[in-house]
């Protein structure tokens, strides 16, 4: 029997999780392109190599600041981002810029 007071955990859905896969596959050929390795991409954006990993493998996906500064040192995963943002589907559109906006205002806010 669980406890009333239990964490509810958040919801994953599907488009969520083809995000991820896609983001991986678009940064592991810019990688695979440009001979970049895992760490090259963090010292470059000032991130954890384990980081870069998780996104590779398609565990995370980058939160907003990271996201921009990918998409400007990646053309793949700038690709990646505008073709996904022009999806027919104005609900995930709007999920998608929602999710990234709110990870940037979090990001901004902590470093004031």
């Amino acid at each position: 029997m669980l406890h009333s007071k239990g964490k509810i955990l958040p919801k994953i859905t599907m488009n969520e999780i083809k995000l991820k896969e896609q983001l991986s596959v678009a940064l592991r050929k810019e990688m695979h392109s440009q001979y970049w390795t895992g760490k090259m991409i963090a010292n470059a954006l000032g991130i954890s190599e384990r980081t870069v990993k998780d996104w590779v493998a398609g565990k995370r996906f980058p939160n907003g600041i990271d996201l921009m500064n990918l998409m400007t040192l990646s053309p793949q995963v700038r690709e990646f981002i505008w073709d996904s943002t022009k999806s027919e589907n104005d609900h995930i559109d709007k999920q998608i810029i929602k999710a990234v906006f709110r990870d940037f205002l979090e990001d901004v806010i902590e470093r004031l």
